[in-house]
């Protein structure tokens, strides 16, 4: 980051630094709240200190330090995020398999990008994917051919079938629409208009 900062605070390049500096800070204390918006508007200006390089309401200073403080990559921070993501909580419900789905992915994420070197396998992803699912969806993805393709390919392939059969049962049992417009228009079938009028309690 400092590099970077060094690098953009040439005399030629200053106007620029502040000029994005200044809408990224701005972003920042939108974007925040509580003690975070704290650390963003307790940044520092460039009158604060004789041996800062950076300018008023430096958004990339502000970035830098929440960074620092929320975005940790210590030993308690990796526990945490192997538990979210191999704990995820139970599908209950098929409309909410592609959410679930979604949001356990984004667990995923973070260990794969924060620590690369403790990646979850395609393998302990396809088991904590099965156990995310309702009873009857484990027992077929046990039946379930995959091929003898990579582990990737082939929980690529699990999921989309996955997805593919709760789409369909989420689709049979949205009630379709019925057909009012009739009635609402007067298109009545031939003679029925007439023995409506003649006996309208149906008697």
């Amino acid at each position: 980051m400092k590099t970077y900062i060094d690098d953009i605070d040439a005399p030629n390049n200053r106007g620029s630094f502040q000029k994005y500096a200044g809408e990224l800070f701005g972003i920042l204390c939108h974007l925040t709240s509580g003690d975070a918006k704290l650390l963003v508007r307790g940044v520092p200006d460039s009158g604060t200190s004789a041996q800062s390089t950076f300018c008023e309401q430096d958004g990339f200073l502000a970035l830098y330090l929440l960074d620092k403080r929320y975005n940790s990559k210590s030993t308690g921070n990796l526990i945490k995020c192997f538990r979210d993501a191999i704990n995820p909580p139970k599908i209950k419900d098929v409309r909410n398999l592609v959410q679930a789905f979604e949001d356990w992915k984004s667990k995923v994420n973070v260990i794969n990008t924060n620590y690369p070197s403790e990646k979850l396998g395609y393998g302990t992803q396809t088991a904590v994917l099965v156990g995310m699912l309702p009873k009857e969806l484990q027992d077929y993805c046990f039946t379930m051919d995959l091929g003898k393709g990579s582990p990737e390919s082939r929980f690529e392939l699990m999921k989309d079938k996955i997805v593919g059969i709760a789409t369909q049962r989420v689709q049979m049992c949205t009630p379709q629409p019925m057909d009012i417009g009739s009635a609402d228009r007067g298109d009545w079938e031939p003679g029925f208009q007439d023995e409506w009028a003649e006996n309208p309690e149906g008697e």
